[in-house]
């Protein structure tokens, strides 16, 4: 009996991030460039010198979004660093969970689920007043398919944004305020 073996696509990465720009900015970056490339199905394996300008932290989070970009599977040769696409550790490790757990921001799901809408359904009063007051009701996430609906069927505008963003957005309660020149908390 043969084995269907998966195809393998070799990802160089090079240089070093510029200032400001983190390592989500990378990783969706880098997440469009393989959805645009093909890889659904496909192992991905980086490298280049450019890996060793990347952290841990930040070699997981790429590694993480292989169910974004469609790849079965994703490693860092330098470390064959693996990870499962479908826990979100990174903040979990780093201790802001609990940070983010005191103002309300709880794990309801990993991976995709909250970003196709299987973190369950609004509070009854929120849904209530979107359909009652006509409201054009938007989310900011951190996925690259934002598209009318995407996280619930009543919301209607989607922004992608970093997930810092993403909390800071939610912690400002619109997304109708310019972030850089006010301090949220």
């Amino acid at each position: 009996m043969g084995m269907v073996l998966p195809g393998v696509v070799g990802f160089k990465l090079t240089g070093k991030l510029r200032s400001g720009v983190t390592a989500t900015d990378l990783v969706l970056t880098v997440t469009q460039m393989l959805r645009k490339h093909g890889v659904v199905g496909k192992f991905v394996e980086f490298y280049g010198e450019g890996m060793g300008k990347l952290s841990l932290a930040d070699s997981a989070t790429i590694a993480n979004m292989s169910p974004e970009y469609g790849a079965t599977w994703a490693s860092f040769l330098w470390t064959m660093f693996l990870r499962c696409p479908r826990k979100p550790l990174s903040w979990v490790v780093s201790g802001l969970q609990e940070y983010l757990n005191q103002q309300g921001f709880h794990i309801v799901g990993c991976g995709c689920t909250t970003c196709i809408g299987n973190s369950g359904d609004l509070d009854e009063s929120v849904s209530a007043a979107i359909t009652e007051n006509d409201v054009v009701a938007a989310v900011v996430l951190s996925g690259n398919r934002y598209f009318e609906g995407r996280v619930h069927p009543l919301t209607q505008a989607n922004y992608l944004a970093s997930p810092p963003l993403v909390v800071a957005y939610a912690l400002a309660g619109t997304i109708s305020l310019c972030l850089l020149p006010h301090n949220l908390l």
